[in-house]
């Protein structure tokens, strides 16, 4: 069977910018040494990221709890709605991470509570724990976390503290005219690097303001193999919904999972390759999203704290194909976590530059995509600072065909993303790249690519996942519709080399 990839995609950052003037003047702080960031013309790499050989999952739950926890699930979701959302708490955990070890006194402690870290010293072993987790490359399967600092370089700051920073976080660091075309691209190329390309239509959008101070980034990719192809069955009835009844292509699949029971919904959780899980949590008839939402508990059937009411069900198991977008900005739900410091001109810097800053807003953009092969998700979080300041038979018949609720977390409960389908949407072919790749071998087309043949195309050496719409002619052997803007996707050397399963 052809391999076809789960792929997810997530990138946050939270960038400080500057308000009023140089602070200092009216207050004693201890002196500490300064460095200057005065860079290249274009920006510079001063420092690159070290590797961590932290493979423990244990303790993971803990980083991404509150984030994923039904108080803000509830505020940026918005479950009540009709719009489809999700977003990425993996990721908003590690930018607002970078954020809390940035930050001074109240400023930091104020952060730490909302995010339910108990200390500096704890979140050091979170960060730890969730950097080595996630970064695992198999044959199987990889996900990656990565990190930068992205300083203005008119702007001093103190060299310990970025070198802290840059340790802590396993992070890059980078100078450059902030505004600036150079500086820009370079910010730009950097995250289409660490995201395979995936997000270049989003990064192209992402510039930096003149008046930023330092952008903290956060960038995370994932991809994962089902154990087996789902089969996909088409034009099914998605019922529910301000938008009434759609039809839409549906998953289905046959499988042994534990059946779990909520209040008033059903969970079952769909294992991947690499030991993390898709989970769906479907209301009962008669309720709607917001039931699961209602609290926490969740949460603890993802971290294993909740026993199934039946272990190895025989679950029949459909649910929509879905491509969902979701563009919001944080800030505004994380304040109802606790109102932060951080955000105004209260703000408290000075271990990591003389001048004041402060966190204007956090812009989060997540997108998700599923078929029978997999999942594509990319997502992208900016905090920006400027001036100022159901049972049948012997068989679980689980039928998302109606809304529900979805997350995918590691092992531990560690939730990298999690969304709401609200209302099915149609998902063309040419739209979702990643389902139709299109290669020409010895005179034939292959579309699905079902078969089993070995080509040689492209500029890049990896499986072929991104193709142009099923209707583009192809002329030639041995070349493929994969196209323009993906130079070296999940890759390493300088070709493409295409596997298509059968004869």
């Amino acid at each position: 069977m052809r391999k076809r990839w789960i792929s997810a995609l997530i990138v946050a950052a939270l960038a400080l910018g500057l308000w009023g003037t140089i602070a200092g003047s009216n207050v004693n702080r201890p002196e500490k040494k300064i460095v200057s960031t005065k860079s290249k013309p274009g920006g510079a790499l001063l420092a690159k990221a070290a590797n961590s050989e932290e493979t423990e999952k244990a303790g993971s739950f803990t980083f991404t709890e509150n984030l994923a926890g039904s108080k803000l699930a509830q505020k940026i979701l918005k479950p009540e709605l009709p719009e489809n959302k999700v977003y990425s708490p993996l990721t908003l955990g590690m930018a607002m991470a970078m954020l809390a070890d940035a930050a001074t006194g109240e400023t930091r402690q104020e952060i730490l509570d909302a995010m339910g870290w108990a200390s500096m010293e704890d979140l050091d072993k979170m960060v730890k724990v969730a950097y080595g987790s996630v970064n695992q490359k198999k044959d199987e399967g990889e996900s990656s976390i990565a990190n930068a600092l992205w300083l203005r370089e008119d702007m001093k700051f103190r060299e310990e503290k970025i070198s802290e920073l840059a340790g802590s976080f396993y992070a890059d660091v980078f100078s450059g005219k902030m505004g600036s075309e150079d500086y820009d691209k370079l910010h730009q190329d950097w995250l289409n690097e660490k995201t395979g390309g995936l997000l270049k239509e989003a990064v192209k959008n992402r510039k930096f303001k003149e008046t930023l101070g330092i952008c903290l980034l956060s960038a995370s990719y994932y991809r994962q193999l089902w154990p087996e192809k789902m089969t996909l069955l088409e034009n099914r009835l998605f019922l529910g919904g301000a938008y009434g009844n759609t039809r839409v292509d549906m998953l289905s699949a046959s499988q042994k999972l534990d059946y779990y029971r909520g209040e008033h919904y059903s969970s079952v959780g769909l294992p991947l390759k690499n030991g993390t899980i898709f989970w769906l949590f479907l209301p009962d008839m008669e309720y709607n999203v917001s039931e699961v939402l209602k609290d926490d508990t969740y949460l603890s059937v993802m971290k294993g704290d909740v026993e199934p009411v039946e272990e190895k069900a025989d679950v029949e198991l459909c649910f929509p194909r879905m491509d969902c977008m979701t563009d919001i900005d944080a800030k505004k739900a994380i304040c109802e976590l606790g109102y932060l410091r951080a955000f105004d001109n209260r703000a408290d810097f000075s271990e990591l530059t003389e001048y004041d800053l402060f966190v204007r807003n956090i812009p989060h953009a997540t997108r998700i995509c599923v078929d029978e092969y997999g999942i594509t998700a990319a997502a992208y979080a900016e905090a920006e600072l400027d001036e100022g300041a159901l049972m049948l038979d012997d068989r679980n018949y689980f039928i998302c065909n109606r809304p529900f609720f979805y997350a995918v977390a590691d092992s531990e409960g560690m939730v990298y993303y999690e969304g709401v389908m609200k209302t099915g949407e149609e998902i063309p072919d040419d739209e979702v790249k990643i389902r139709r790749p299109i290669v020409q071998v010895n005179g034939k087309i292959y579309q699905k690519t079902d078969e089993l043949a070995t080509v040689t195309c492209g500029v890049a050496d990896g499986r072929i996942l991104y193709a142009e719409a099923a209707d583009k002619g192809l002329t030639e052997d041995n070349t493929s519709n994969f196209g323009e803007g993906y130079p070296y996707q999940y890759s390493d050397e300088g070709h493409l080399s295409v596997n298509i399963d059968g004869t």
